[in-house]
């Protein structure tokens, strides 16, 4: 999914320069006492944000975009720089905000749906629930393992799920939670051959983000190169889940058969910075501030353009995460505040697509 074949290792790019220059930064105080050093706390080294465009601050570069406005009245920003690129500020209601954020904690990556954790631990069926308990996984049970069809010749998977309990001498569902990178929706893809895996059990992708997805792309259309998002259908979703210090290496999304057919990126949780390259990282990227409820769209050029997140702003947006849903529904009721704690320190990315 992911073409780097312009960056071979060790080349240093204006791309990889944007990335080191947003990344976190840790600094430790150390001071002489008798003699001995003494090691105090990391501190985070304050990032100079003076060149982030930042959409909702019309202080801070506002004016490199170009506004324009649906018939609904919802705000589209673009770049003259990035033709094909559309980015929505506030593009959900806070109660499609609050939705989506609990379901993509709770029933996005239930099976059959693939995680990262899926190779080495099988299906983990109610990891957010078992988190909530404090449960972990039962302990490994000798044949467990087993060889993975379709995988390379000495590939082992663990194909058989384990059982959450009280006390178990497994790794605890509130770790695996916490180490939840990803989760895919549609068929999963296949690094090896470069093609989406239709002969393996999958999850849908959900009713809501399909209608969502196009929603988007259809005020976007206008602005989208030969009205990219007409005949547009996405079956797949990414949704990836990002901690402090976690980052995505510039890439561009060239695996599927149409390659200027709309991807729609919804953000959720923590801010982040975006930057958005040319279609080689020797062109020096736009660095964008990207908040919860924002959607970013790429199309035509723009698919082919380098992009990624170097870093998570933790501290950014706490305030207005931890606000817990009212009333009932997935982002209401039990466990609304324990989601609305998690989100503070994490930011969630649903990228949604076609892959025929």
């Amino acid at each position: 999914m992911y073409d780097k074949t312009d960056d071979p290792s060790g080349l240093r790019t204006a791309f990889r320069d944007a990335e080191k220059q947003y990344q976190l930064q840790l600094r430790q105080s150390i001071r002489l006492r008798k003699g001995r050093k003494q090691y105090g706390k990391l501190h985070v080294v304050p990032t100079n944000m003076t060149d982030v465009l930042d959409p909702r601050a019309s202080h801070q570069g506002a004016s490199a975009f170009t506004e324009h406005r649906s018939g609904d009245g919802k705000i589209l920003l673009t770049l003259s720089t990035h033709p094909g690129f559309v980015l929505l500020p506030k593009a959900l209601t806070p109660e499609e905000e609050l939705h989506l954020r609990a379901a993509a904690l709770t029933q996005y990556p239930e099976p059959p749906a693939n995680t990262n954790h899926t190779r080495q631990h099988g299906s983990l069926a109610g990891l957010w629930e078992a988190a909530q308990k404090g449960w972990s996984l039962e302990a490994e049970k000798q044949g467990d393992l087993s060889r993975g069809a379709g995988h390379e010749e000495g590939a082992i998977d663990r194909v058989q799920s384990r059982r959450w309990v009280s006390g178990g001498d497994g790794p605890t569902a509130q770790k695996l939670l916490m180490k939840l990178r990803w989760c895919t929706l549609g068929p999963q893809f296949d690094w090896t051959a470069r093609v989406y895996d239709t002969g393996q059990p999958y999850k849908t992708l959900p009713a809501e983000l399909h209608a969502l997805a196009c929603r988007l792309s259809a005020l976007a259309a206008n602005y989208l190169p030969d009205r990219a998002a007409a005949s547009w259908d996405p079956d797949v979703a990414l949704v990836n889940y990002y901690r402090e210090g976690d980052t995505l290496g510039g890439h561009r999304d060239d695996v599927e058969r149409d390659q200027s057919a709309p991807i729609v990126a919804i953000s959720l949780g923590c801010d982040a910075i975006f930057l958005l390259g040319g279609q080689t990282k020797g062109e020096t990227p736009v660095a964008l501030r990207l908040r919860s409820r924002d959607a970013v769209i790429m199309a035509g050029p723009a698919r082919m353009c380098y992009h990624g997140i170097p870093r998570v702003l933790k501290e950014a947006g706490a305030a207005d995460s931890r606000k817990a849903a009212s009333g009932g529904g997935v982002g209401g009721g039990e466990g609304s505040a324990a989601i609305a704690e998690h989100i503070c320190s994490t930011r969630i990315n649903i990228s949604i697509r076609a892959s025929r």
